[in-house]
């Protein structure tokens, strides 16, 4: 999940190796659909743009049971979270999920990030 993270932090060149067009990651990590009630998030092609206040944005990925990439372009930062919500069952409902995902990002917010600055040296 990291590798997955660097490769989109990192406009999809892998080394010296371009694997997926700069033009396509651009597409996924700009917001298409706007709605920041959902998760504190906006939406686009399998990516979510998440929200912190006063930081700059950021794009996720959101795995089923708790499997979470953050990928941070102005701190140069990729955070993988991963954690297993099911619990041994095969099924989660999405009230569960939902407030899962909730409590990752209120983790992430409380105890990752301040560990940035909030503004980004340029």
């Amino acid at each position: 999940m990291a590798k997955f993270g660097l490769l989109i932090l990192n406009e999809g060149r892998w080394g010296e190796d371009e694997l997926v067009s700069p033009e396509w990651i651009a597409f996924m990590t700009r917001p298409q659909l706007a709605d920041p009630s959902i998760y504190r998030q906006s939406y686009a092609a399998h990516w979510w743009h998440t929200l912190f206040d006063g930081y700059p944005p950021m794009s996720s990925a959101l795995g089923y049971g708790g499997q979470f990439i953050l990928v941070m372009p102005d701190f140069d930062a990729v955070v993988v979270v991963t954690a297993d919500s099911m619990r041994g069952s095969s099924y989660i409902d999405d009230t569960t999920s939902s407030r899962h995902i909730e409590d990752i990002l209120d983790y992430l917010e409380q105890s990752v990030l301040p560990a940035f600055q909030r503004e980004p040296a340029r």
